[in-house]
């Protein structure tokens, strides 16, 4: 059970609320360089989960890793499929069971993300040093437990 602050509970707050509105900003600027895509919020989200994997994931899987139902992940699946960003793959060893996986051109789009993402992550923390982004990282992986 995570900890409470019971002596600042306004500091945690706005800590939180920094840290909400540091990821929306990063977040607005990479999709503002990116110029309309047709790919929602959702979708991307689903790509860069994808991303990581390099065989096919299974529906289920991704449904879980998104924490959404089985149903909205076919639905965002769905809409990436007509992009032509993911495609769907039998698997091997169930066939009941689908696999999602990216396309080239899926990959190429993450790829893309990717780089407007840091780009716009060093504009945003570029106030910060070296050794100010390292002890910041340390400490968001002890709140994440990571």
């Amino acid at each position: 059970m995570p900890k409470s602050i019971p002596d600042a509970p306004d500091l945690a707050t706005e800590v939180a609320d920094l840290l909400h509105q540091v990821n929306h900003t990063i977040r607005r600027q990479a999709m503002a360089d990116a110029g309309p895509s047709g790919v929602t919020f959702s979708q991307m989200r689903a790509m860069r989960t994808l991303t990581r994997r390099a065989d096919p994931m299974r529906m289920s899987e991704l449904a879980d890793a998104l924490g959404i139902v089985r149903r909205s992940a076919t639905s965002v699946i769905d809409g990436l499929e007509q992009l032509g960003l993911v495609r769907r793959a039998e698997d091997p060893t169930d066939r009941r069971a689908v696999g999602v996986q990216l396309t080239e051109a899926g990959r190429k789009m993450m790829a893309g993300a990717r780089r407007r993402r840091r780009s716009a992550a060093g504009q945003v923390l570029g106030s910060l040093n070296q050794t100010d982004l390292t002890m910041l990282r340390s400490l968001l992986r002890r709140v994440d437990g990571t």
